[in-house]
């Protein structure tokens, strides 16, 4: 699931430790200084919104190539829509008929 910007992937630990994001952002965003800027994009768009990262859940963030000429409210925007619906989808997916 995700947007042109990131695509989210989002699992259940079933703990009751907070939760944890991770991020890829690989060589085809571009050179060092594109990639570095990426990063640093989705880690504070996540850091404004953290209280939408519910405990017991990893996700990984993976960048896709619209990340790299994205503005931040843009990517902000996008983290407050997909990590909410990320959750919910799993949620669903993982109940039994």
């Amino acid at each position: 699931m995700g947007t042109r910007l990131f695509s989210v992937f989002v699992r259940i630990t079933g703990s009751g430790q907070p939760g944890r994001i991770g991020l890829t952002v690989t060589r085809r965003l571009g050179n060092a200084v594109a990639r570095n800027r990426c990063k640093r994009l989705l880690r504070e768009a996540v850091r404004k919104h953290w209280s939408l990262v519910p405990d017991g859940v990893d996700m990984v963030l993976h960048a896709r190539p619209g990340l790299a000429g994205a503005q931040s409210g843009e990517v902000e925007n996008a983290i407050v829509r997909m990590l909410p619906k990320a959750v919910r989808r799993l949620g669903r997916d993982r109940r039994t008929p």
